[in-house]
């Protein structure tokens, strides 16, 4: 399934979400971190096929 990378600016962990929409046009991404445990921003890297 082909989902986007993400990297939290906080703690630095690097993960996937699987998203139907395209998020190329954004360069970060206010999210829920998984390890964090709370909304912080995070870098789009890149579309995994």
């Amino acid at each position: 399934m082909p989902h986007w990378m993400l990297k939290c600016t906080e703690c630095k962990t690097v993960w996937e979400l699987n998203v139907a929409y395209n998020l190329r046009e954004y360069r970060r991404l206010y999210h829920y971190c998984p390890r964090c445990g709370r909304n912080t921003f995070h870098d789009i890297l890149e579309y995994v096929d």
